[in-house]
């Protein structure tokens, strides 16, 4: 059985098992040397695990997850002309996963960067994956979430263009609650932008974005800003627990990052109205 362990930001994954499945995924920017995980996964291939004897939580076209006993079981469902079968099998608890992924599986590496139960482990570590675009400049972190196509990848590309800014994620950034000042970390789930960087930085503001005919910039505080936040929090409600960790650390976010709402164009303009606020400690 070989180990390898992978970092983002402060928190550490440790895989084991069949880790050559590692091999061709982005996973592989950001491996780092042996160190203490804050939560292990094993990869496997071969026979999937039979149905769980528990509660089916949910089940929709795409997956099914069950629960007994503190261990969840998601199954994962492929569709294509008629045919229906199940490529992967996801069992884990807080702290542990374990991957079994079918032997036809037509996609490994997608498989196994997106079917490991990454959201609900990190949260169970103190970390709070959101559905973002951020940025780098000047040594912090400036996150941009909104909801899909309202123009997060386009104000960061702004950034990029005007400002000199790197990109690290075009879709989704960990946020770690357990660092003060809390970082922003790069992930290897980007979606369709493709953009992930293994960076983390200071957070020095995240922006609630708003499609708009002109630009304009609020700060968000309280109720309202863990609200927004909230919304773009990635979070399945089936896992047990997980609602309340993620409201725990919207709140510790809230209370320790300036949030803003940024109604705007998708011009330089933009820019400039979050530069001048950010100057001004809005």
């Amino acid at each position: 059985m070989k180990n390898r362990w992978f970092r983002f930001g402060s928190l550490c994954v440790k895989y084991t098992g069949q880790t050559d499945l590692l091999s061709g995924t982005v996973l592989e920017k950001f491996c780092c040397n042996e160190e203490t995980p804050d939560f292990t996964v094993e990869l496997r291939s071969g026979e999937l695990p039979p149905i769980m004897e528990g509660k089916l939580l949910v089940q929709t076209a795409d997956f099914s997850v069950y629960f007994r006993d503190g261990l969840w079981q998601r199954r994962f469902i492929a569709r294509y002309q008629g045919r229906t079968w199940e490529y992967a099998v996801a069992e884990y608890t807080e702290r542990e996963a374990v991957l079994t992924v079918a032997p036809d599986c037509s996609n490994v590496p997608c498989c196994v960067e997106s079917c490991s139960a990454f959201e609900h482990l990190s949260l169970c570590a103190g970390a709070l994956p959101i559905h973002a675009s951020h940025i780098q400049i000047g040594g912090r972190a400036i996150v941009f979430t909104a909801p899909c196509g309202t123009g997060k990848s386009t104000q960061a590309a702004l950034w990029e263009k005007h400002r000199g800014a790197k990109v690290i994620n075009g879709d989704k950034t960990l946020l770690l609650c357990k660092d003060r000042p809390i970082l922003a970390a790069g992930l290897p789930y980007s979606g369709t932008s493709g953009i992930c960087h293994n960076a983390a930085a200071p957070v020095e503001a995240i922006v609630v974005l708003e499609q708009a005919g002109e630009n304009r910039i609020t700060r968000l505080t309280g109720g309202r800003a863990a609200l927004r936040l909230m919304t773009g929090a990635i979070v399945q409600s089936w896992h047990e627990g997980d609602v309340e960790k993620a409201l725990d650390l919207v709140a510790q976010v809230v209370e320790n990052v300036p949030v803003y709402l940024l109604a705007c164009l998708p011009e330089e303009s933009a820019v400039a109205c979050l530069e001048a606020a950010l100057e001004e400690k809005l």
